[in-house]
């Protein structure tokens, strides 16, 4: 499974997915529409994740290698997971920090 992993975080992801988790920061800054940075995650991010595989031929690829159907589904499944929980876990720290800094400010004005 770890080489799986290794070959879709290597060959799978398409380099602007990384580049992604930026627009959780974009949650910090004042009035930006947060639909966005809950929308593009969702949404967005699996269709350039399977658009690139289907560009490369990563199947065709993937089934000259000794795994099976059942071990290739898991690592797609398994990385688009772990992506999902990495960008649910920064929003979830930016709103954090976003509500420890507002909360203190409204207290001291009233």
């Amino acid at each position: 499974m770890k080489n799986i992993l290794k070959k879709e975080f290597m060959l799978g992801i398409h380099p602007s997915c990384y580049i992604t988790f930026a627009f959780v920061l974009c949650a910090l800054i004042p009035n930006f529409p947060m639909i966005v940075v809950f929308f593009y995650p969702f949404c967005i991010l699996p269709q350039l994740m399977m658009g690139k595989n289907q560009e490369n031929n990563d199947f065709e690829y993937s089934t000259l290698l000794p795994l099976s159907l059942k071990d290739y589904v898991k690592g797609k499944v398994v990385v688009l997971a772990l992506f999902e929980l990495v960008f649910s876990y920064c929003r979830c720290f930016c709103l954090e920090i976003m509500f420890s800094l507002t909360i203190p400010l409204l207290q001291s004005i009233i």
